[in-house]
């Protein structure tokens, strides 16, 4: 949580562009793929059974506020095994566009940590930050690669 209000201050500076760790689409048939659809709906949409979607054990809350949630994609940052054993965890990136009771859309993205948990596939956390491809160093921003 925030200690006081945001100060304006001079531009960061520059900064570097560094490649997200997400490179395996998933396909909406995937299992993984409508937990995730299924929790975006109800955390933003504050619509009731968030509790089918996150483990026991999670802070997660539904922020509501939204009448509807559309997923425009969603990437892992590993394949989803068939047969994964409980505990297996996978990094998902969601993009959703979400619409507000004035019909306003709202674009996100969220990446989050999806748990097997005894055979079931649930949200175990929403991260703080996306994945970071561990092949690729960062670059300065608005450099060309040679």
């Amino acid at each position: 949580r925030a200690m006081d209000m945001p100060t304006p201050i001079s531009d960061p500076g520059p900064g570097a562009d560094v490649a997200l760790g997400y490179d395996h689409p998933l396909s909406p048939s995937s299992p993984v793929y409508a937990v995730v659809a299924g929790f975006i709906n109800t955390y933003l949409t504050a619509s009731s059974g968030l509790d089918r979607y996150v483990v026991a054990d999670s802070w997660i809350k539904p922020i509501g506020g939204y009448q509807s949630a559309v997923i425009r994609g969603a990437d892992a940052d590993a394949e989803v095994p068939d047969q994964p054993p409980a505990g297996t965890q996978i990094h998902v990136r969601v993009t959703v566009t979400a619409q507000t009771s004035q019909f306003a859309t709202v674009p996100f993205t969220f990446p989050l940590m999806v748990e097997n948990s005894g055979g079931t596939w649930m949200i175990g956390d929403l991260e703080a930050i996306p994945r970071v491809a561990t092949d690729s160093g960062a670059r300065p921003a608005g450099k060309t690669q040679t």
